[in-house]
C-alpha cells in the first residue's frame, strides 16, 4: 500500500476550551479548525508557491493566513484554485468549542462510558443527540460553572454541579427529549455518590488536561478530542 503525505495546520488552539461568559468565552476563539492537504507532486507544488510569492510580492518564510488573508487575498485565492485544479485532497474539520464542552458534559454527567449493549453507531447517535440538546437548552451560566468546577473539582463542587444540572434540566422538562435525560442524570449522580462512599474516588469527575508546564487546564490540548477520517 502506497503512503501519502499530508500537510496539517490548525487555527484557534491558543484559546482554551474554557467558557468564561459572553463575550470572553474561549478567549474570544469559539471555534477550532484543523486542516490538511495532500498534493501528489511536492516539487510542482513548491514551484507554484514560489511563483505566486514572487508574483504577489510575498516575502514571508512561512505562509500565515493572518498575514495573507487581508493583504494578499489574491495570492490565497490563486493557490486554492491551483490546488482544486489539480484535484488535491483537502480536509477541514471545524469544532465548536461550546459543543465540545457539551460532549464532555454528556460523557460525565449523563451517560459515563460503559458497555451500553447498543451497537456503536446507535450509541454514538444517542450521545451526539444528547450533546445537541444540552447546547440548545442549558444556560451559558452552567457552562461557565462546569468549566470552573472541572478545573477545581471536589466532592462538594461535584455535588453542587449535579444538583445545578438537574435544576437546569427541570426548567426544560417540557421538552420531551430533556425529560428522558433527567432519570439518567439522577442514576449517574447516584452512582457518583456510591463511588465516593465506597472508595472516595470516582471516574465521573471531569479530568483536566495539562499544559506544557504540567498545570491543569481544561481541554488545553484540543487535539486530544479530535479525530480525522480519510477514505481512499
Amino acid at each position: 500500500m502506497s503512503s501519502k503525505k499530508y500537510y496539517f495546520d490548525e487555527s484557534g488552539n491558543t484559546g482554551e476550551t474554557i467558557f468564561k461568559g459572553v463575550p470572553n468565552n474561549f478567549d474570544q476563539q469559539p471555534y477550532f479548525s484543523l486542516s490538511a492537504i495532500h498534493f501528489n507532486d511536492e516539487v510542482i507544488l513548491e514551484k507554484k508557491v514560489n511563483e505566486l510569492k514572487i508574483k504577489h510580492k510575498v516575502q514571508l518564510p512561512e505562509l500565515k493566513s493572518s498575514k495573507l488573508y487581508k493583504k494578499r487575498d489574491e495570492f490565497t485565492l490563486e493557490l486554492i484554485d491551483f490546488l482544486l485544479e489539480n484535484e488535491s485532497e483537502i480536509i477541514i474539520e471545524v469544532v465548536d468549542k461550546k459543543y465540545l464542552l457539551s460532549v464532555n458534559m454528556e460523557s460525565h454527567l449523563v451517560l459515563p462510558p460503559f458497555d451500553t449493549g447498543l451497537p456503536l453507531g446507535q450509541e454514538l447517535y444517542i450521545r451526539n443527540k444528547t450533546a445537541d440538546l444540552l447546547v440548545e437548552n442549558i444556560s451559558n451560566k452552567f457552562f461557565e460553572q462546569y468549566s470552573f468546577i472541572s478545573q477545581n473539582s471536589s466532592h462538594e463542587s461535584m455535588n453542587y454541579l449535579f444538583e445545578r444540572f438537574l435544576y437546569e434540566l427541570s426548567l426544560k422538562k417540557h421538552v420531551s427529549e430533556i425529560a428522558t435525560i433527567i432519570p439518567q442524570v439522577e442514576m449517574t449522580y447516584d452512582d457518583y455518590k456510591k463511588d465516593i462512599e465506597s472508595t472516595s474516588k470516582s471516574n465521573i469527575s471531569p479530568v483536566p488536561d495539562k499544559n506544557k508546564r504540567g498545570e491543569d487546564l481544561f481541554f488545553y490540548l484540543i487535539f486530544n478530542h479530535l479525530l480525522i477520517y480519510t477514505q481512499e
